[in-house]
Formats: structure tokens, sequence, C-alpha cells
């Protein structure tokens, strides 16, 4: 039987040597990890940003480095895409689904899935944007969602708004996030010395910069006041006006090589976000890891009913109490810390949601397409927001037409034999 070929875009400064920390781009280097482990033939092509992307062997899927000018390009991209013959392109951002990866997947015949990880609206108002910035991300995403062949979606919340703006309901298929608890040696809590209170997420993003300044400005200091030992350590990437402000008790580690291995020295992780809709990475490394967690309402959507392994607080005010109560009731941690992993085990299995996404793509595949909705792209009042940091990265490897493999070959699945080449 010939392998479903797909193709997933991503545009990031966020990936190094084949692994991305968290977020969206740890969303899309999984789904196409574990989608060609499950049987399907994976291509990445991944815009060049001029990271440090490492050896071949630490790519997992076959993937290919553009230059930013062609990956802004349909026709350009369309180019590089002949070659692989994909069946589906799938990509996670509104805008460039729009502008790109629409002209591209009908100029190469390729069915187009828009892989919708948030509700951009949502985000623009609880990051405090103005109301017309959020009502033209709403207009780019409603766009996206009628423009694209199939939709794929993380949680309930995404998946209404998605079937507002969709003919059919067999064009929608819920992939939650995941995580590779193998990966993920189980900590627990260390309450040796003083409290570590750990963050693990891109500053850039911007409810991730609001819960960091929460901890900073009513967390912390509300521990201080109690004459609670504590320290916040935050794990990403961060913009330099978080790193140049003094503060004595917070440590920024910038981006890391070993997501596991930083997460060894906690005594509560924690994620205190006010803002977006879709399921948190951070959180689902934070279970696998066997850290007890506290967070809001925000963070646990996408995980199951009663998110085990995770105490829900959304007055911030209240935190540092619950903090001190937490670090005093070392049996209570340890319960979250074994509820917590086992959901990650039982529930957020990667394995799992790419085997059912495959044979999701494999049932569209064989039906006859809904044909697309041409939608003219809504005219856009701020820059996207995924590109925000671009501009502080180095320049790119590549060149105009001269794109490059970083892994042609892809490695060999876990069940078959043989070496990769």
């Amino acid at each position: 039987m010939t392998a479903l070929k797909v193709v997933f875009l991503l545009d990031t400064t966020n990936v190094r040597q084949g692994q991305a920390l968290a977020g969206t781009p740890a969303r899309t280097i999984a789904l196409a990890t574990h989608l060609h482990r499950a049987g399907a033939a994976v291509t990445l092509v991944l815009c060049d940003r001029g990271a440090d992307y490492g050896q071949r062997t630490q790519w997992p899927v076959a993937t290919l480095l553009v230059h930013p000018s062609e990956f802004g390009s349909a026709d350009a991209l369309a180019a590089h895409l002949n070659d692989v013959n994909p069946a589906f392109l799938v990509s996670c951002e509104a805008e460039h689904l729009l502008t790109v990866a629409a002209p591209a997947a009908s100029a190469v015949g390729a069915r187009l899935v828009y892989d919708m990880h948030d509700d951009d609206a949502a985000v623009a108002r609880g990051c405090g944007e103005p109301e017309a910035v959020a009502a033209s991300h709403a207009r780019t995403q409603q766009a996206a969602l009628k423009r694209a062949d199939h939709v794929v979606v993380s949680t309930v919340h995404e998946e209404r708004l998605a079937r507002r703006h969709r003919h059919a309901d067999d064009e929608i298929f819920t992939a939650p996030n995941g995580v590779d608890t193998p990966q993920r040696t189980l900590w627990g809590s260390d309450l040796r010395g003083p409290a570590t209170l750990t963050f693990v997420g891109n500053l850039f993003y911007q409810p991730n910069a609001d819960a960091v300044r929460q901890l900073c400005d009513w967390v912390l200091p509300g521990l201080e006041s109690r004459n609670i030992a504590a320290q916040l350590r935050v794990i990403g990437n961060a913009p330099s006006s978080f790193l140049h402000e003094p503060r004595p008790c917070v440590r920024f580690t910038g981006r890391v090589d070993d997501l596991d291995a930083a997460l060894a020295p906690t005594s509560l992780a924690v994620a205190p976000l006010r803002a977006g809709s879709g399921a948190k990475m951070k959180v689902l490394d934070y279970l696998a890891a066997g850290l007890p967690v506290l967070a809001t309402d925000h963070a646990v959507t996408g995980l199951p009913p009663r998110h085990p392994g995770v105490i829900v607080e959304n007055d911030l005010r209240a935190w540092p109490e619950r903090i001190n109560g937490l670090l005093q009731a070392p049996a209570v941690l340890a319960a979250l810390s074994e509820q917590g992993r086992r959901c990650a085990e039982d529930h957020l299995s990667w394995s799992l949601i790419a085997t059912r996404l495959l044979r999701g793509l494999a049932i569209w595949h064989a039906s006859t397409p809904t044909p697309a909705r041409p939608s003219a792209q809504p005219r856009a009042t701020s820059q996207p927001r995924w590109q925000r940091e671009h501009r502080l990265q180095p320049a790119a490897l590549t060149s105009p037409r001269r794109a490059h493999w970083l892994r042609r070959t892809p490695p060999a699945r876990p069940d078959m034999c043989g070496s990769d080449t």
C-alpha cells in the first residue's frame, strides 16, 4: 500500500537541532514525527530563520529548508512541492494559509489542511490588543477556515469555532496535543532547599509573557511577604525587556537543548495563563515529567475532564497561599505527580493521536473533496503574531532558489528493519 504523502509547513525561530521547546513548533514537529512513524510519508518544509539546524540525523522526518522569500511565495513553494507530490498540505497559520499555502496546494493538486491550534481573536483580546486588531484576526481565521479543504483542531473550543464556518462536520478532525512520555523522566516534586517554580514557554508569545509578569508582580512578592523562600525559573526565549529587568528571584534559562533535564529541579510547575484557547504543550510536558502543576482554566483546555495532576486556581491573588499550602503537603504533591504521569501515559500519547489522525486523513483522501470556497484575504491590521521575533534572528542560511534538505531520506520507522541512508 502506498504511503499517504503529507507536507507540513512551519515558519518559526524556535526550532534547534530538530527539536522545538513548546507551542506551535512542538505540535507541528510532533505530529509530523508520529504520522511518519504511523506509516505516512511526511515532509516538513521549514522557513529558514538562521537557527542552529544541527545534523541530518537530528531531524525526525524528511525536512526541506527554504529561504523566507520562497516560503512566502506561492509559486516558489509550489515549485519545491512538485517534487514531493503531496496528497495533503498542512498549514498552521491563517495568514500564510490564505496568501501562500492555498494557491500552492491548488498548483500541486494537494488538499489543504488548516491545523487550527488557537482562537486568534480570543488571544488578541486576552492580551489587551485593540478590538480592531482582534476583529482582524477573527476575519482572517474565518477566511482560512472557509478556504481550507479540511480542518484539524486541538480542543473542543476550536472545534466549535471551526463548525461555525464549515460546510460539513466530516471536514473537521480533533487531534489534541500530546506528549512523548517515554522521553520524559519521572522527576516528581523536588522539595530540597528553596522552592523552585518552573514555567516553560516562549515569551515572545504574549500570553506567556503576561503569565511571567503575573508571577513576578503578584506571586513572588506574595511568597516573600509570607517568608517563603522561592525562586522562579523561566525556560524559553525571552525579549531583552525581560532579561534586563533586575529580578533577584527569577532566572531566565533561555532556550535549552534538553527540556527533560531542565525540568528536573522543580518543586511546582506553574501556568498562570489568562489568554489562549489551545491545549498547552507546557502543561503536557509538566504532567509527563511527574511535576505537580498549579494553573488557571486557560492552561488546562484540551486536558481530560478533572485535569488529573493539576490544581486550578484562577485568582492569582490566592496563589501565594495555594503554593505555601502545597509546599507544606508533600503527600499531596506526590499524588498529583502520580496522577499527572498516569494521565499523560493513558490519554495524551502522541503515538495514539497520530495513528487516529492518519486514519482520518485516509478517509478524507478516499472521499470526494468538497470544493473549497475561494476567500479574499482580509486586510490585516497588525503583523502576524508568529513573525514578531524574526527580526531578532540571524540571517537565513539558504538563498533563493537554493533550498537545502536538512534530511532527505526519512529515518526507518520503529517497526521496520534497516538503517537510515
